[in-house]
């Protein structure tokens, strides 16, 4: 049985079997003993391979590229976080004056970091202070959204 592709619907014109010389090269071909059947077999393969061989390197190609985008992404993401934590430290240990108004949400921030440790995709090493979200205080409302109803 021969294989078809899925998306081709059966020409019979184009079948090579259906002519009177393909139905000879068929019929030679079945009654031929088993190792001439066994060398035509391997040269077509052999054949074959070399036809596919630069759409297999084209593949490989692709899968390296993808491979190290991924991990240029990968970096990316973890100075990302480590610059995120680093800047919700200092904005810890820096006290608010009396009247300041709050323009950032450091518990967003934290949520943020959190969601990008954990749902990325990226292995960080374990750390207690981002291993959960925290609950946003909505009663707030920060300057920048200025007076809505």
């Amino acid at each position: 049985m021969r294989n078809f592709r899925n998306n081709v619907s059966y020409d019979p014109a184009m079948d090579i079997y259906n002519s009177k010389e393909g139905k000879k090269k068929l019929a030679a071909f079945k009654n031929a003993p088993a190792w001439k059947k066994e060398l035509w077999l391997s040269k077509a393969h052999a054949s074959q391979k070399r036809n596919r061989a630069p759409a297999i390197k084209t593949i490989e190609n692709l899968r390296l590229k993808r491979e190290n985008a991924e991990q240029d992404a990968a970096k990316t993401i973890v100075m990302a976080v480590s610059a995120m934590q680093h800047a919700l430290m200092e904005l810890q240990y820096v006290p608010t004056p009396h009247s300041y108004n709050k323009c950032l949400n450091p518990q967003a921030v934290h949520n943020a970091i959190f969601l990008l440790r954990n749902k990325c995709g990226v292995a960080f090493p374990p750390d207690e202070e981002f291993s959960r979200k925290i609950e946003l205080d909505t009663g707030r409302q920060s300057p920048l959204q200025g007076d809505k109803p």
